[in-house]
């Protein structure tokens, strides 16, 4: 059977096409006012000073690191439960990723990081796993520079606050299926002033030791950036009423729900834990022309490796991300969420 709900999807609409349409009949499609205007957006609904637009999320998270301080020989914290572009951002600042256990929310914390902490530790990089807030606060109090990793969490808040704004910067994505989605691209912002200024060196051309220019994002993806931003509170009502009817028709099926992040989260992925091998519940969501994916494709530390990591590799082996974004009808969740019944059974 084909597959025709995909797990994820960009939400592109008509205002997007007529932006970027715009935006070739201007002449303009490198690097120009728009591009600073998008810059100036994301960081007004941050309460931050205008963001780095970078031309990946990658980019943006090197820079905030680099405008963070951190430099060849210093070591950096993160999780192994996250994509590998994190560690990828990391050596592109000459540091080295250290890598530590998550909580069942996929979370890092204070007890995870602890035992990672050397005297070459230079800072944390807290990723907001599928839209949850992590504990920022706690980690701050360990005295370190701590960069948030914000690519699937824009928008969300805990105890009042939004993601991004508790630690010294964040970074965040802009790729094909993120959130908010340029096509590709990034940003990196900072509430800090010497971090401010060494970003805002970089959009005027400047480059960090080693050579470093963060490549910058185009008028083109910018005009798509703008255009989406200006829907941006639709899409985050349309991930929670979709949330709300899974955690609503799934209360009964047999598997652990996400109710452990439900009021700290956007829910950019709506992720079940069940005991059922992966492949055998990837195959039956196939035949239902459904498709599902992990958690995150792989670990960042040696397979095998399970002594240190016990809660990740838990996750890893028991997570199912359903599909839940912006342009997922009501008719394709139901018939998600009925297959989820078929697949995992019922609760008893």
């Amino acid at each position: 059977m084909t597959v025709d709900i995909p797990h994820s999807r960009p939400t592109v609409e008509r205002d997007d096409h007529a932006a970027i349409e715009r935006t070739l009949s201007s002449g303009m499609i490198a690097d120009g006012a728009l591009r600073h205007s998008f810059e100036q957006a994301v960081g007004a609904r941050l309460g931050l000073p205008a963001g780095l637009a970078t031309s990946s999320g990658t980019a943006a998270l090197t820079a905030t690191l680099l405008a963070a301080g951190v430099a060849s020989g210093d070591e950096v914290i993160t999780p192994t439960y996250v994509c590998d572009a994190v560690a990828v951002a990391i050596r592109g600042a000459q540091a080295t990723p250290v890598l530590c256990d998550v909580e069942i929310d996929r979370c890092i914390s204070r007890a995870t990081v602890e035992p990672r902490l050397t005297a070459r530790t230079r800072a944390i990089i807290v990723v907001h796993p599928f839209g949850a807030v992590a504990d920022v606060p706690s980690l701050k109090a360990l005295g370190l520079t701590v960069i948030e990793d914000c690519s699937q969490a824009f928008g969300a808040t805990r105890d009042g606050r939004l993601a991004g704004t508790s630690g010294d910067a964040c970074a965040m994505s802009f790729h094909a299926t993120k959130l908010l989605t340029t096509g590709e691209g990034g940003m990196a912002l900072s509430g800090n002033h010497a971090i401010a200024e060494r970003l805002n060196g970089l959009r005027r051309g400047a480059s960090f030791a080693g050579g470093y220019e963060a490549p910058p994002l185009s008028d083109l993806q910018a005009a798509l950036g703008v255009s989406q931003l200006s829907r941006y509170d639709g899409f985050l009502a349309r991930r929670a009423a979709l949330a709300g009817f899974y955690f609503d028709a799934l209360r009964n099926v047999n598997v652990e729900l996400p109710g452990e992040v439900v009021d700290r989260s956007i829910f950019f992925r709506f992720a079940v834990r069940s005991r059922l091998p992966f492949e055998q519940v990837l195959g039956a969501f196939a035949a239902r022309g459904i498709h599902v994916r992990r958690g995150v494709d792989r670990l960042l530390h040696r397979p095998g490796v399970t002594a240190d990591f016990p809660m990740a590799e838990r996750l890893y082996a028991e997570t199912v991300s359903l599909p839940i974004y912006p342009s997922l009808s009501d008719e394709a969740a139901a018939r998600v969420a009925a297959a989820a019944h078929d697949v995992f059974g019922t609760r008893t």
